[in-house]
Formats: structure tokens, sequence, C-alpha cells
């Protein structure tokens, strides 16, 4: 009986190219994502422009609505955010 190659594929897994390639001036960085020399991802972020969406935050619940599994939440902000349970 011969040897068997054992490959990747083999195992049920692939193999990806991956790269970050990051691009940076004073009023922007941009980091863009590839696999398989595709985009996937492309982060831009600006120091002037706040943003809140995937910042952490420490928050008090205000109202929970079980009907669509979230609540809505108190991050300091003029506006309560809102917290699916998914996430």
């Amino acid at each position: 009986m011969s040897p068997r190659l054992v490959t990747p594929a083999r195992l049920g897994w692939f193999c990806l190219k991956r790269e970050i390639l990051i691009n940076g001036s004073q009023r922007e960085t941009r980091v863009a994502i590839l696999e398989d020399d595709r985009l996937v991802e492309l982060l831009v972020d600006r120091p002037d422009h706040r943003r809140t969406v995937g910042d952490i935050y420490l928050g008090r619940v205000e109202a929970v609505l079980p009907g669509i599994q979230a609540a809505f939440v108190d991050i300091g902000q003029e506006k309560s955010a809102f917290l699916h349970a998914s996430d």
C-alpha cells in the first residue's frame, strides 16, 4: 500500500491568500483586507468624524423589548442606543 498525500483539500480545509493593505494620511487611514486578491473589507477612519458603530461603551439598560429581542441602552449620548439580542 502506497502512502497517501494528505492535503488541506482532502481534510476539508481550504487555503486563502490574505493581505492587509494600510494607507494613511493626516486626514484619514484606509485599511483594505484582501482574500485571494479580492477585496472583502474596506475600513476608513477619519479622526475628525466621531463614530459609534463598532465602539465599546459602558451603558445602562433603559428598556427591554422582548417582542423584538432588543433593548434601549443609555450610553451617554443624545439618544439611547439600540441593542439587539444577537449583538
